[in-house]
């Protein structure tokens, strides 16, 4: 039987390793590289005229991108965005979120929009998320996507937006001579919508609170309140709670519900995610002047909202974990909800829940060859060990073993890099399970491995 010394069994796997792994990098580059986002998804933006934008994304071969988890945010102030329009998708039994629609190839996204004012050009925060067939997803990758709107389109708008103004003013004047309202006050004492009817809305536990301040001499109409949830789509409104109103006896209505000074509405929100999310609702109302003796039109004001689900602590609001998370109607995978939990529960929760998962492995199959190995280690002290000695040899072991695998997690996260592509490979696996073979080997008797014997005395 061949002997051979502890040092020189390691710089044999060692050099094994190493050969194996050069081989491994070379095919790898030449065939299984992961594309980074950008080059397996590529976005671009295209204005078609004046109310749609173009989204499209060329997704590389061997990758998907899924139907649900586009989302689009204008960041150009003057430009509203509507319901982008996603063409259906292929449906994928997928490991992560079941049953979804996916897209391959290329997709055209249509996506309403309107200005508010003349602007030259649009900036828009398109998010994507996917996957590639090898067995790897991305988290969710944000692009900004730039283009020029075309001067025509601009002043085609800007000309439009005069002219309804005109319009309505015309209509305003002419119904308040009609109706005999006319006063002796110049136009410019009236005042324009958003001076009189000022809204805001705040986020709370389960509830969205709206409040428009009213000007003096001015009120609104209960019955004319309209509201609707722009985003995010993991969300829902309830029914809305408004604060008591006035009975009037209105010239254009008759009786009616109107609010004077203050307009106060509650809106119960519910959303499948656990953590707070930016949002935008859009509130609808309409009111008139009793000074003027007028009535606006319809007014649409689209205000940004934080969407906070009534499970959030207080704690947590304080602390500032606002940020939204990727958003979706299809169930929370298990890995997602367990990085939730660790991004929002307190640190004494987080250990004990480590705490009950490391029990848990104890019990697990590949934990029950390691007893008798501790079980031999304790019985070879001989019959006079101490229960103090036997509980501090466990813990050593137990320790050494923690240790060893918290290292290689914080290499691997350090890393930055996805390790479970390096393992999946065939070339590593087959390097593993010849390490495996060459082990086996010392139980049939080729040789002997063990540790130098000045460490085994100690």
């Amino acid at each position: 039987m061949n002997q051979l010394s502890f040092k020189q069994f390691i710089i044999f796997v060692l050099f094994l390793v190493s050969s194996f792994a050069l081989q491994a990098n070379a095919e790898q580059v030449a065939e299984d590289e992961l594309l980074p986002p950008e080059q397996a998804f590529k976005a671009s933006l295209q204005v078609l005229d004046n109310n749609n934008l173009q989204i499209s994304y060329d997704i590389a071969e061997g990758y998907y991108l899924y139907n649900s988890k586009f989302r689009f945010v204008s960041k150009t102030s003057e430009v509203k965005l509507g319901d982008a329009v996603i063409p259906p998708g292929k449906k994928k039994n997928d490991p992560f979120f079941g049953e979804i629609e996916t897209q391959r190839h290329h997709i055209k996204i249509s996506l309403p929009y309107s200005l508010t004012t003349s602007v030259d050009s649009v900036e828009i925060a398109a998010t994507a998320q996917g996957c590639a067939d090898m067995g790897v997803c991305y988290p969710p990758h944000t692009t900004l996507l730039k283009a020029k709107l075309e001067p025509s389109l601009v002043e085609n708008v800007s000309k439009q937006a005069k002219q309804a103004i005109a319009n309505a003013t015309n209509a305003i004047k002419s119904l308040g001579a009609d109706l005999g309202l006319d006063s002796d006050e110049e136009d410019e004492g009236i005042l324009s919508p958003d001076q009189a009817f000022q809204a805001t809305a705040v986020g709370t536990e389960g509830k969205i609170n709206v409040r428009v301040k009213i000007a003096d001499k001015h009120y609104l109409y209960q019955n004319k309140f309209k509201f609707k949830l722009l985003s995010p789509q993991t969300a829902k409104l309830g029914t809305p709670e408004f604060s008591p109103a006035e009975e009037k006896k209105d010239p254009f209505f008759g009786n009616i519900k109107v609010y004077h000074h203050n307009a106060e509405v509650t809106l119960p929100v519910s959303t499948s995610k656990g953590s707070t999310q930016k949002g935008q609702i859009q509130l609808t109302y309409q009111g008139c002047s009793e000074a003027a003796g007028i009535c606006y039109p319809p007014q649409k004001k689209v205000i940004d909202v934080d969407i906070i689900p009534a499970k959030v602590a207080a704690s947590d609001l304080k602390s500032g974990h606002t940020e939204p998370v990727s958003s979706s109607n299809e169930n929370i995978s298990e890995q997602d909800q367990i990085a939730e939990k660790l991004a929002h529960d307190n640190l004494f929760l987080t250990l004990l829940t480590f705490f009950g998962l490391g029990l848990l492995l104890a019990f697990t199959p590949c934990v029950f060859p390691m007893i008798p190995i501790l079980s031999s280690i304790i019985v070879g002290q001989g019959k006079e060990i101490s229960t103090g000695r036997a509980f501090r040899l466990s813990m050593a072991y137990v320790l050494a073993m923690a240790f060893t695998y918290t290292a290689a997690g914080i290499i691997v996260g350090l890393l930055g890099v996805n390790v479970q592509v390096w393992f999946q490979n065939p070339v590593v696996l087959s390097i593993f399970a010849g390490i495996f073979v060459l082990l086996s080997l010392s139980m049939f008797g080729f040789y002997e491995l063990q540790m130098p014997a000045s460490i085994q005395s100690k």
